[in-house]
């Protein structure tokens, strides 16, 4: 489904270190792995424990939902409350599929794009009173909810501590390219597909691409940075699409992180890259072209190529990362992990 575009005007700053070398791209890092230790190959899992669900960040203007704005408060204040159920009765809202397509809508875009609702799950079917929605029943993780505020405090802090490191990028894309490498270098895949929550991602520094992408989704909401989530139901995998300089791009947070993990190391093969590239990325021997094309039609269309193979795989435990700027200039962003 398409989603509507706000335009998001931020006036973005940060310390930037320019490197006195000749204006020549200059991609990789000040480290270059031997043969010995190239990176290993990113192994594509073919499933994951959860069921993948894709948001956007901007409201679906589509959505003709009555009363839209005060049901999103009365989601709000009894999702944060983990209220069982949630009195709809006062707004009105007639039974039809329709409208109980676009209320679940409304609902996983608000907890997609509100880090305070890491402990909701699912919704349920309302029941009525005549052929008005009555109570909403919601599902929680116990686990999560029991101990609320120390993930929500968990994440908070995790949250503020990437935007900060964020903040040695002046630009978007630099900005992007920090959170990949953050993500990278200190967090790892869960090959057990046990998690796929932010809560326990962010505790545990591990989780499968419903994690990366939902939790990345929150850092990019913060910098303002339109994005959507997609994903391809044949490849059971999900990652993120961002908008930069009215252009859309792939960036799939989890791919960029190698498998098995190696401290310290990041790639950029699925960084700012075509919906093209991307399918060329996703498709595994021994299928036909189109298996792992599924996607296509539910994302937003990205055809710029100005950013892809512009970025090596690199190590970044060493404590500079070197990325260039439009115009071809070195720049060292100091990067440390852990720290910023």
């Amino acid at each position: 489904m398409k989603q509507s575009k706000k335009r998001v005007s931020l006036l973005l700053t940060g310390a930037m270190i320019f490197a006195q070398t000749p204006m020549t791209p200059l991609y990789a890092t000040e480290y270059n792995a031997t043969a010995e230790e190239s990176v290993t190959p990113i192994v594509i899992q073919s499933m994951e424990y959860d069921s993948l669900r894709t948001s956007s960040t901007w409201r679906n203007p589509n959505v003709s939902l009555h009363s839209s704005n005060e049901l999103e408060q009365v989601l709000l204040t009894g999702l944060i409350n983990c209220e069982k159920e949630i009195d709809l009765s006062s707004l009105n809202i007639p039974y039809t599929q329709e409208d109980f397509d676009d209320l679940q809508e409304l609902f996983y875009e608000l907890i997609a794009n509100n880090s305070a609702l890491f402990h909701v799950t699912s919704v349920g079917t309302p029941d009525l009173i005549g052929s008005i929605m009555n109570k909403l029943p919601i599902n929680y993780d116990s686990e999560l909810s029991d101990n609320y505020s120390y993930y929500n405090n968990l994440i908070t802090a995790e949250i503020a501590t990437i935007v900060e490191a964020t903040n040695q990028g002046s630009t978007n894309l630099e900005k992007m390219l920090i959170l990949s490498d953050y993500l990278a270098v200190n967090y790892e895949y869960d090959e057990s597909l046990q998690i796929s929550d932010i809560a326990r991602f962010v505790d545990q520094k591990t989780g499968v691409c419903q994690s990366y992408t939902d939790f990345a989704k929150l850092i990019l909401n913060e910098l303002g940075i339109p994005n959507v989530t997609i994903s391809s139901d044949s490849l059971w995998h999900i990652w993120n699409q961002v908008e930069y300089k009215d252009e859309w791009y792939n960036i799939d947070f989890t791919w960029n992180d190698p498998v098995a993990d190696l401290a310290g190391r990041a790639t950029h093969t699925n960084f700012m890259i075509s919906n093209d590239t991307k399918h060329s990325l996703n498709n595994v021997s021994g299928y036909s072209a189109g298996y792992y094309d599924d996607w296509r039609y539910k994302a937003e269309s990205a055809t710029d190529t100005t950013y892809e193979n512009r970025f090596t795989e690199s190590n970044v435990e060493s404590p500079f990362l070197q990325m260039c700027d439009e115009y071809a200039t070195p720049i060292h962003i100091k990067f440390l992990k852990n720290s910023v």
